[in-house]
């Protein structure tokens, strides 16, 4: 087998970035164009896609670029076990597609047929469907295959929604975009695959492939129900409004960790998946993804803290401006979730049963928190209970990464962590402090805003650029 060498790892940010960019303006569109009543059936469709694609997402993928197999027949076989894996998926999914349309076509809120069921349905079968084989590329490090095919589907189906939507007024935009999505990438999956999977009833080697994935299965539901709950009782206990004001801020807050760490946690998966096969140390590659996560996030979280009011005015409009302070306690655990992502994919590599465990329990825990101070506290009760349990959970992480993966140079390996914090803060610390000492609080946080963007910028080209050198020579 080839050595692990990063390849096109850049162009894999650029797809999720032009993808995600397509997408939001996709939605835009049609939060422009849709009235009230169409845009609660985009939602509803939305969240049924969602539900559909996380709830059996048995994380097959992931297996791909795990599986310990060093031999083509092997990895063939681990392939074909994970493709037969998948059409149970797809049964799955035919089956709580059939139940949900029997259930929201009687629905007296949405205008919900059984022809928007099948038809997202069909959407979540199409990308259940990829072919196994795309992600032997990611496996040895080239993710040149896996970004031409998120970008070109992304955009396709986007361009598509934005057409129709245009065109039709309709919420089938939605539906459209999502199927196009899906079947662009499944047809480039197979484009870019050099072997047909077959359908495989090795008793052995699907047992090896669920034994993983079952892990998966669990923090992937855990994840999904866990954020359900949380908005269901917030919307509960408060109203609709309070939702509507505190998803904003999670939006406008979560965005840009979701996207930095969807594509750190993938490069350090493969990585470190490739470190278990080898045998090879992985001190040196979390250092430079948490160097990665740090930069790119850690000034947009300060800014938050500092200038949110200004920022969501400017993105949302004033009326959001007067939950800041819920802003700020989202930003605390938007970064510590952030930093704990980090160590994330060498706990799923090494010790997958102690984070599908350490997630529940996680969920568990901020639910039960929930429950207790959201009432007597309101939503800073439920923020502070999120916040104190990423803080543990952050904690654990940070004691199985020094006693299970980095036993040797400990000392050295946090000083470097803690330098590349100090080393992000300091500079927009002291901008904070200039613009407060020497400008008009009026001009506060355009000052602050500009000049964030401009250190950001100098210091993530600076880590990009130093980090590209030497994950080049990383084997």
């Amino acid at each position: 087998m080839a050595g692990f060498q990063f390849r096109a790892a850049g162009g894999l940010g650029v797809a999720l970035i032009a993808g995600r960019a397509a997408q939001a303006t996709a939605f835009f569109v049609m939060a422009r164009i849709l009235d009230e009543a169409n845009m609660g059936v985009v939602s509803v469709l939305t969240i049924i896609y969602t539900a559909l694609f996380q709830l059996t997402n048995f994380g097959f993928e992931r297996y791909v670029v795990y599986n310990q197999s060093e031999d083509e027949e092997s990895l063939t076989a681990a392939i074909n076990a994970v493709w037969s894996l998948q059409l149970i998926r797809i049964l799955i999914i035919l089956v709580a597609t059939a139940v949900l349309s029997l259930v929201l076509e009687r629905s007296e809120y949405y205008d919900l047929g059984f022809a928007h069921l099948t038809a997202i349905g069909l959407a979540a079968i199409l990308m259940s469907s990829i072919s196994p084989d795309l992600l032997t590329h990611e496996r040895s490090g080239n993710f040149a295959f896996i970004a031409r095919a998120r970008s070109y589907s992304t955009l396709i189906g986007a361009a598509a929604t934005i057409g129709v939507v245009l065109v039709w007024a309709t919420p089938w935009a939605f539906v459209v975009g999502q199927i196009l999505t899906a079947a662009v990438f499944m047809a480039q999956s197979f484009i870019y695959s050099s072997r047909m999977p077959q359908i495989s009833y090795s008793g052995t080697d699907i047992r090896k492939a669920f034994k993983y994935c079952k892990h998966l299965l669990v923090i992937a539901v855990v994840s999904f129900v866990s954020t359900q709950v949380q908005n269901i009782y917030v919307g509960a206990l408060f109203s609709p409004a309070v939702l509507g004001v505190y998803f904003t801020w999670y939006r406008l807050v979560n965005l840009p960790r979701e996207l930095v760490t969807q594509y750190a946690t993938r490069l350090l998966f493969a990585k470190a998946s490739a470190d278990s096969r080898s045998g090879s140390g992985l001190m040196s590659s979390h250092l430079r993804g948490f160097a990665f996560t740090v930069v790119a996030l850690l000034p947009f979280h300060i800014f938050v803290w500092f200038h949110g009011d200004f920022l969501i005015t400017f993105v949302a409009g004033e009326r959001w401006a007067s939950f800041w302070w819920g802003g700020q306690l989202m930003a605390v655990a938007s970064i510590l979730l952030a930093l704990s992502a980090t160590i994330g994919p060498y706990n799923l590599v090494y010790l997958p049963h102690i984070s599908s465990t350490l997630r529940t329990c996680e969920a568990v825990a901020t639910t039960l928190l929930m429950f207790v101070f959201g009432g007597p506290f309101g939503l800073s009760g439920v923020l502070y209970s999120v916040i104190a349990v990423m803080a543990v959970a952050m904690l654990i992480r940070v004691y199985l990464l020094y006693t299970q993966f980095v036993t040797q140079k400990r000392w050295d390996h946090a000083r470097a962590m803690m330098l590349t914090l100090v080393v992000t803060a300091a500079p927009l610390a002291l901008v904070e402090v200039i613009v407060r000492l020497y400008l008009p609080e009026s001009t506060q946080s355009v000052w602050a805003g500009a000049t964030y963007l401009v250190v950001n910028a100098a210091m993530f080209v600076y880590t990009v650029r130093r980090g590209g050198r030497l994950i080049r020579g990383m084997k």
